[in-house]
């Protein structure tokens, strides 16, 4: 795989990154940026653009499809259970907050002359928030040290779609740093 890219990118002389959605999936600008948001426009040697210029001829085109976004929903799973200790009791109740963005499509190489996509990557990345705390009724000196340590963190606000989607839009921009621009 890696050689094969390789060897597709290594022929041409200017390639253009693009990020394309439905229609329906509008994605703003700011999450594009943050996807094609490299630490150099070089790949292999080949320099590249995240903005198309008139004036260039392309010969490959990376076009990194996002086909679906999906956001979870707020999920807070909980357990309640007894702790003794030295005859006394605490009635715990453990709960895990949740909620995740994931982005899903395929990272694709296309040979711009011929129209023809060379290479066909699905992706399929998340991001996803996780909390988890503690509330006891008792005394919560008959709780265990992990216990206690749940008690100290607090009910906290889930975060906002827009944060989840911009997480998982770097996850994205990381794995394709990873694809094309590791050393």
């Amino acid at each position: 795989g890696d050689l094969m890219l390789k060897s597709i990118i290594l022929q041409s002389k200017r390639i253009l990154f693009r990020v394309i959605y439905p229609i329906e999936s509008y994605i703003p600008q700011e999450w594009i940026d943050i996807i094609l948001d490299f630490d150099t426009n070089i790949i292999y040697g080949i320099p590249f653009d995240v903005v198309a210029d008139k004036d260039t001829k392309y010969d490959l085109t990376i076009r990194i499809m996002v086909d679906e976004k999906i956001i979870s929903p707020e999920r807070i799973d909980a357990v309640t259970f007894e702790e003794k200790k030295d005859n006394i009791s605490a009635v715990v109740t453990d709960k895990t907050m949740t909620k995740s963005a994931t982005l899903k499509g395929k990272i694709q190489i296309i040979d711009v002359e011929n129209d023809e996509v060379l290479i066909n990557m699905p992706y399929n990345i998340s991001s996803t928030f996780r909390h988890q705390y503690a509330e006891a009724s008792g005394h919560t000196s008959a709780c265990s040290e992990y216990t206690l340590e749940l008690l100290k963190r607090k009910h906290i606000d889930f975060p906002s779609d827009i944060s989840l989607i911009e997480a998982a839009a770097r996850e994205l921009n990381l794995t394709l740093k990873n694809i094309f621009q590791k050393n």
